[in-house]
């Protein structure tokens, strides 16, 4: 299991590397107003994907260990597209999301999406790590393929050539996935499906309803930016918001490997304890030493790389900081939990932070809406910030409750280091014997 989780290092590394270049093309070709009509059109897609995995999809990965393989996926696949199709139209009809005007490619993109994520998530169920690790990373660049056709070849300078290209690149993996993913799994009759659809929404409740919550604690912002600045002010937003974001690479990758040490050792909570603390404070270091990196970087190099409008993204970083190293840090404090299996306390200290970002975001809005785009979504991005410090401060409540540690034990020592070091480099060894054993 360890080895498979490395395995995908490489894989989500080229994924970022990915997003940035499309970010920039992006940026340039639509500028801050087409950038925040795709930022929006892309969380109403993602809304609608976690929705759906609430509804059952979301435990593929537990319910083919417990249940009949066959039932998983029929039921897996029809909640999926259902809820898709009605919360599209919910959405666009309700005026809830980003624009009623694109009900169309939201319908189409977010049914390609989810069903694509979850014939990837089958393929790690049924241990297909060689197919997760190849379309996790064909569409990325099929769709940076598709955007370059639109925009430099094709000359179709606004949104909706990311959006087409969006949707084109997720269906057709979804039909190439597709195959692969079913092959093998013959009908075996529906008795006792009722139980399957039943304990499928109860587990992928417990495990989506978290995630739901924190995707909406991390762009909720978005929606709020629009009402009060439209989308010029979104555009501006989510360019600060993924630049500041960029300092998660470490923990992103090392939550995996956490997570798996800590369910493989289940019966040693000092174990579990120990790694926690000395990953947390690792992420901690360096992410303080690429966020002071970020900060140091002048006006003049965003306004380079994204183009002329987005040299106010400056501010929005230093506003962002202190939120971005306090998450860094509550990633850790998070996969100890869903190591332990304690999903609820990632759960409770996601509703909490997006309680904050809700209410006062929503208390904020009519003075917002007087203020200059700048100053509006600098406060946004402060109220970000601030949420992202109340979960991590709720983590660390529940962290210090069930291990009774001292906040001493949370300054950095020497072992600390030291343990983190040879942990990931144990697991370096690890994947290059593993590729020595392919080869």
């Amino acid at each position: 299991m360890l080895k498979h989780i490395i395995g995908t290092f490489g894989t989500r590394i080229a994924c970022v590397l990915i997003s940035f270049i499309i970010l920039m093309i992006n940026s340039h070709s639509f500028h801050a107003e087409g950038l925040g009509m795709i930022s929006l059109f892309v969380l109403d897609v993602s809304i609608l994907h976690i929705l759906s995995f609430v509804f059952g999809s979301g435990s593929v990965l537990y319910s083919f260990v417990q249940f009949d393989k066959f039932q998983v996926l029929i039921w897996s696949y029809l909640s999926t597209i259902v809820v898709e199709i009605v919360g599209s139209l919910v959405l666009c009809y309700f005026n809830l999301g980003g624009s009623t005007d694109w009900l169309f490619y939201l319908l189409l993109a977010s049914v390609s999406m989810s069903v694509y994520y979850l014939n990837t998530q089958v393929f790690l169920a049924r241990d297909k790590i060689f197919y997760y690790n190849l379309f996790q990373i064909l569409p990325s660049i099929f769709l940076l393929l598709l955007l370059l056709l639109f925009v430099f070849g094709l000359q179709q300078n606004n949104c909706y050539a990311y959006i087409r290209a969006y949707t084109i690149c997720y269906g057709l993996f979804m039909l190439v996935t597709f195959y692969p993913a079913v092959k093998g799994i013959h009908y075996a009759g529906f008795k006792g499906f009722k139980k399957v659809c039943w304990q499928m929404i109860k587990y992928g409740f417990m495990i989506q309803v978290a995630n739901l919550a924190q995707m909406l604690n991390y762009r909720l912002c978005f929606y709020f930016g629009n009402y009060c600045t439209g989308t010029r002010g979104v555009g501006i937003l989510s360019v600060g918001t993924k630049v500041s974001e960029s300092v998660w690479i470490l923990p992103n990758s090392l939550a995996p490997i956490q997570y798996a040490k800590i369910a493989n050792h289940k019966d040693d909570k000092d174990y579990a304890i120990n790694i926690t603390l000395s990953f947390a404070k690792l992420t901690m270091l360096v992410s303080c030493c690429l966020i002071i990196i970020l900060l140091f970087l002048p006006s003049v190099c965003f306004a380079w790389l994204f183009g002329e409008e987005f040299y106010q993204i400056q501010p929005l970083l230093y506003v962002f900081a202190p939120g971005i190293l306090f998450l860094a840090f509550n990633l850790m404090i998070a996969h100890y939990f869903s190591g332990l299996g304690k999903y609820y306390v990632n759960t409770l200290c996601s509703l909490l932070g997006l309680v904050v970002t809700g209410v006062v975001g929503a208390c904020c809005i009519p003075f917002m809406k007087t203020l200059p785009d700048v100053y509006a979504i600098t406060i946004l991005a402060a109220i970000n910030s601030v949420s992202y410090m109340v979960s991590c401060i709720a983590s660390l409540v529940f962290f210090f409750k069930d291990t009774h540690i001292s906040w001493q034990q949370l300054l950095v020592t020497r072992q600390d280091i030291r343990l983190a070091m040879c942990e990931i480099q144990n697991l370096w060894t690890s994947l290059k014997n593993n590729v020595k054993v392919k080869q």
